[in-house]
């Protein structure tokens, strides 16, 4: 593709690969403006399917008009065959790329909740134009360079390719939609309901994503970190996310409540809309001391109640001092000070007051130890369960998915379906999994067989020989008489 022509851009070089296709620099022939281009692969190409899902993504896209939704120039059929969209040419990096390379990201709270106001303000857009992204992850999220703005950078949203258009219609352009009940997607950020491939995946599984993402920025991890497909789908279906404490992050409550918000597996429990999160958000840094002054797309927040910025990015020194994931208490130099503020102001009453007897000092009782938070349980799925199964854990009925104690002790699964044998499985509480059961039918009993009656004894030998024995006229025996 290097130096051919795709419409009126002339492609320079290379500048990525992915599964479906191709990603090019050009430059326009005549105004020299430079362009990225997504060139579809050939084999992809001739299927007309994903032809109109690959220009649907272009039309999605242009249609929002939205600073932080990356901008289609143009897309059309190169006379190879090949389907391309030509993009605005981004410089910087992925978000996925930044929090690879930089474990200090997190540690900067302001930041933190800047960029997430920016992914929200942006689907906003998006969503009011009906269209839901369905694939959010830091690796759509892309950090554009931009001198002079509060962070540098600029929070483009990219990668509309499997975006569910939920009016059916663009425009005045039809869309190919996509297959009821498909499974698409990215499962570490794939809301529970399109785990289940429901075929009502509306917004709000872009919401649970975007908590995914929150939750990756502040902790350092994933909230469900799993080697097996099945097991991370399990786990956005049944799981609570780890609380921060557990994983090393050191969020304030009011920061955790919200993000967990986000992450409600019923839709009906997270924010109506992405409005409604950015107006969560606001309240939410009220409550944790915080007040961002722009968004990080190049818009202002909606005015909010004013409230003193809070000191929320460790010394360099301290950040290099704790490792990745563990970070150190940001409200500890608040509470420091708060405490020398407080024997001052108590230094000067005792100035002030009146001389008085000394008395004991009261004893004040010792609080009582705080005992550790119960890990959460871990999570069992069936991913062949036949009609009528049943499931008794150590001999009490449990429903499904199986929610075991977090720990190593193992426990006696017993699996029990109508025609079906029996399964027992011992398990332990260490991880969460999806079982297979491949239970058996139960044979059917071996047909009766017809009782065996002795046949009728023969008549004597003697006898039936007599019978035929003839016999001489005058009352003597014959010839053959004699012979028996």
């Amino acid at each position: 593709m290097i130096g051919e022509t795709l419409g009126a851009y002339k492609v320079v070089s290379r500048l990525g690969a992915g599964g479906m296709g191709e990603v090019y620099l050009a430059q326009h022939t005549r105004i020299d403006r430079r362009a990225a281009i997504k060139v579809l692969l050939t084999e992809l190409s001739s299927n007309q399917e994903v032809v109109d899902r690959f220009f649907s993504e272009a039309r999605a896209t242009s249609s929002i008009h939205h600073r932080g939704i990356v901008e289609v120039l143009d897309c059309d059929v190169h006379p190879s065959g090949r389907a391309y969209i030509v993009m605005e040419l981004l410089e910087g990096e992925s978000l996925g790329g930044r929090l690879a390379r930089d474990r200090t990201f997190g540690r900067d709270l302001n930041r933190v909740l800047a960029v997430t106001g920016a992914i929200a303000d942006a689907l906003g857009a998006a969503h009011a134009k009906g269209i839901v992204h369905r694939d959010l992850k830091p690796d759509n999220v892309f950090l554009a360079n931009e001198p002079g703005t509060p962070f540098g950078f600029m929070v483009k949203i990219l990668d509309f390719g499997i975006a569910k258009l939920m009016s059916g219609e663009i425009d005045g352009k039809v869309s190919a939609r996509t297959r009821t009940g498909s499974l698409m997607g990215t499962p570490a950020y794939m809301s529970p309901e399109q785990c289940r491939g429901a075929s009502r995946v509306d917004h709000r599984t872009d919401i649970y994503s975007l908590g995914c993402i929150v939750y990756e920025m502040l902790a350092g991890r994933l909230p469900f970190v799993y080697e097996g497909f099945g097991e991370i789908i399990s786990a956005h279906m049944s799981e609570p996310p780890p609380a921060f404490a557990a994983v090393g992050a050191d969020a304030p409550p009011v920061v955790e409540q919200w993000t967990r918000r986000l992450l409600a597996k019923s839709p009906a429990e997270r924010p109506a809309t992405m409005a409604d999160v950015v107006g969560s958000l606001r309240e939410m840094q009220g409550g944790a001391g915080l007040k961002l002054t722009t968004w990080p797309s190049g818009l202002a927040p909606p005015p909010g109640p004013a409230s003193a910025m809070a000191k929320t990015t460790l010394s360099e020194h301290a950040a290099e001092s704790v490792p990745h994931p563990v970070r150190r208490n940001r409200l500890v130099p608040i509470g420091i000070g708060a405490l020398v503020l407080a024997g001052a102001v108590a230094g000067v009453m005792k100035l002030r007051a009146p001389a008085a007897a000394p008395a004991a000092p009261p004893v004040a009782a010792a609080p009582p130890p705080v005992a550790p938070a119960a890990p959460p349980p871990i999570s069992i799925a069936v991913s062949d369960a036949p009609d009528g199964l049943t499931v008794l854990v150590d001999g009490k009925p449990a429903p499904l998915p199986i929610r075991l104690p977090a720990g190593n002790e193992v426990h006696e699964l017993l699996f029990r379906a109508p025609g079906l044998k029996e399964r027992t499985i011992r398990l332990d509480g260490s991880v969460s999994r999806m079982l297979t059961l491949a239970m058996q039918p139960v044979p059917a009993p071996p047909a009766a067989r017809p009782a065996v009656t002795a046949p009728p004894a023969p008549p004597a030998e003697h006898k039936h020989h007599a019978a035929h024995a003839p016999r001489a006229p005058s009352g003597e025996l014959s010839d053959d008489a004699r012979k028996l």
